[in-house]
């Protein structure tokens, strides 16, 4: 399945509502002024998703594209 992420139930409600987002390099994305700097602690510092090994098993561009033009506000 790869249009799917395992996130923290905080950060899937932020990447629901747009407010965080993943580029290509499954570097986090993160609205300006969207998101208090109390919340972004919870976001490891590097600011990348860790991803499977296998590039068959990680999250497609295709769906992180969608969610960067469709959903995210940044």
């Amino acid at each position: 399945m790869r249009n799917g992420l395992t996130l923290s139930g905080t950060v899937h409600w932020m990447f629901d509502r747009g407010l965080i987002s993943v580029d290509d390099d499954y570097s986090l994305l993160i609205a300006g002024g969207g998101v208090p700097d109390t919340i972004t602690r919870l976001i490891n510092p590097e600011r990348r998703l860790l991803v499977p090994s296998r590039a068959d098993e990680r999250p497609h561009s295709q769906f992180l594209q969608y969610h960067r033009e469709r959903v995210f506000k940044g």
